[in-house]
C-alpha cells in the first residue's frame, strides 16, 4: 500500500469526519492498482493546487454497491469555500451517476495532512429538475463502463 494512502487512512480514523469508515472501507477495499491511481491522482491534484492556488478534485465511483468518492484540493486562505464547492460538486456527482451514497474528502494543500474536509452524503437517489439541469451544465456526461474522472 502506498505510504500517502497509508496516512490518508491513518488521518481519516484520528479525526473522523463524516462518513470516515465507508471512506475507509472503500480505500481499504481498491486494488492495488486504483490504489496507486488514487495516490498520483491526490499528489498530483495537491501539486497542481499549490502550483496554480486554483481548485481541483477527483472523483471515483463504485458500481457495487452504489457510491463514490470525490477528493478536492484547496488552498488554506479558501478553507470555507472548498467546503462548500466540495459540498456541491458530490451533490452532483451522486445525482449523475444515481448512487446512493457518496463522500467527500477535502485537503487544504499548503497544510500538513492531507484530510482536512470530510463529507458524507446518503440518501436514496431520487429523480429530481433542478438537479437534472445543473448537471447538465456543470458536468460533462458519463462514459458508460468508463471510470469517470479518475485519475486524469
Amino acid at each position: 500500500m502506498p505510504e500517502t494512502m497509508r496516512q490518508i487512512l491513518r488521518e481519516l480514523d484520528e479525526d473522523r469526519p463524516p462518513g470516515y469508515l465507508d471512506v475507509s472501507g472503500a480505500l481499504l477495499d481498491m486494488s492495488s492498482e486504483t490504489r496507486e491511481q488514487f495516490v498520483r491522482a491526490a499528489q498530483g491534484r495537491r501539486n497542481l493546487t499549490i502550483a496554480d492556488g486554483g481548485f481541483h478534485d477527483c472523483s471515483l465511483g463504485f458500481t457495487k454497491p452504489s457510491f463514490g468518492i470525490t477528493y478536492m484540493f484547496g488552498l488554506s486562505q479558501n478553507s470555507s469555500e472548498i467546503s462548500r464547492r466540495l459540498e456541491a460538486y458530490c451533490q452532483m456527482k451522486k445525482y449523475q451517476t444515481k448512487s446512493a451514497e457518496w463522500y467527500g474528502l477535502g485537503c487544504l494543500a499548503d497544510t500538513p495532512g492531507w484530510t482536512h474536509i470530510g463529507i458524507a452524503l446518503k440518501e436514496p437517489w431520487r429523480y429530481d429538475e433542478e438537479m437534472e439541469r445543473l448537471v447538465a451544465e456543470a458536468l460533462p456526461p458519463l462514459e458508460m463502463g468508463a471510470p469517470h474522472d479518475w485519475p486524469g
